[in-house]
């Protein structure tokens, strides 16, 4: 609306149009940027809790594996951490 007016009513049509239309480029390439990096961090934190997930799981499946060669009910930390 404010570029066809300015076109319209201003002399050097062609050059405000043109750089209008850069601005109009230059702010979608600066959203695309954007929106690629907030997926690149949301793929990024989702690989974060899938390790930190399969690393608990090694911890716990450790603490079971512990507990069974051990014969003992109940462990304490410093059984686990004695191993």
């Amino acid at each position: 609306m404010l570029d066809e007016f300015v076109i319209s009513h201003y002399p050097g049509k062609r050059l405000i149009k043109n750089a209008l239309s850069n601005v109009d480029d230059k702010i979608k390439q600066y959203e695309n940027k954007f929106r690629n990096l907030k997926l690149a961090f949301q793929e990024r934190a989702v690989l974060q809790i899938e390790i930190t997930v399969f690393r608990v799981l090694d911890v716990v499946e450790s603490l079971g594996d512990f507990r069974l060669r051990s014969g003992e009910p109940h462990l304490t930390m410093s059984d686990w951490v004695g191993s």
